[in-house]
């Protein structure tokens, strides 16, 4: 194998590797952005708790999968759902 060779061998992949990279940072970005909904109001534990236990009762939908909502399975046997919730598959 030729030097020149393997030296432009590893500055492929080295071209590769900061491409993956700059990849891997604007994808999380996007993920990040995903999460956080423009325009959708977001409200504390504390505001949660007072509207449940009020006439604002929130619309609440649980996606968690049935044993976990009945408080049946896993870390959630005690615990259950968030009262007044709906549960969806």
């Amino acid at each position: 194998m030729e030097l020149n060779q393997f030296f432009g061998d590893l500055n492929e992949n080295k071209q590769t590797q900061n491409g993956f990279k700059i990849y891997q940072l604007f994808f999380f970005r996007i993920i990040k952005r995903r999460w956080y909904l423009p325009g959708t109001p977001e409200i504390t534990v504390d505001e949660l708790f007072d509207r449940i236990n009020t006439n604002q009762t929130p619309l609440i939908i649980d996606t968690r999968d049935r044993k976990e909502y009945d408080g049946a399975d896993g870390a959630y046997k005690t615990t259950g759902h968030i009262p007044n919730s709906s549960q969806y598959p």
